[in-house]
């Protein structure tokens, strides 16, 4: 069990903070994945004034640091769960001295 927890959550934020293959492969910002969006709403939001208009929304600084936040999120709920297997998965194939 700790070596399956230590993969799926290794897998996880890999395929999670997956940003540079969708960047380089992904044309269509309709099927960006999330961290490119993001990214790509802060560029914007840099080069324009303090609020973004995207598709007739305004963004202001409070919506970008929320949507910060919101993907940061299930990776901050899933993490505590498995940390007790993680820790064990790491320490698996250790030296015992």
């Amino acid at each position: 069990m700790p070596a399956i927890a230590t993969f799926t959550l290794v897998y996880m934020v890999q395929n999670w903070n997956a940003f540079f293959n969708a960047l380089i492969y992904i044309n269509d910002s309709d099927k960006w994945p999330l961290q490119v969006y993001l990214r790509q709403m802060l560029i914007e939001s840099a080069d324009s004034s303090m609020s973004l208009d995207i598709e007739g929304f305004e963004y202001g600084p409070p919506m970008k640091m929320a949507t910060v936040v919101v993907t940061a999120v299930p990776l901050l709920v899933v993490y505590p769960f498995l940390q007790k297997y993680f820790n064990q998965g790491m320490l698996l194939g250790s030296v015992k001295g």
